[in-house]
């Protein structure tokens, strides 16, 4: 089964790259409900934003 994952904040190559190394250490045999309920925290700057 093929899981879509959709940002809700604007994503650039840099965060992209972040979330993707992320995802990837991510048991590969585990349900997608299991990565779809996962909450990421990024790095964020002063003003909440992704850095």
């Amino acid at each position: 089964m093929i899981g879509i994952l959709k940002p809700k904040f604007n994503l650039n190559k840099d965060i992209g790259l972040f979330l993707t190394t992320l995802i990837n250490t991510c048991p590969a045999n585990g349900p997608v409900s299991e990565i779809k309920n996962t909450v990421i925290s990024l790095p964020v700057d002063d003003n909440g934003t992704p850095d």
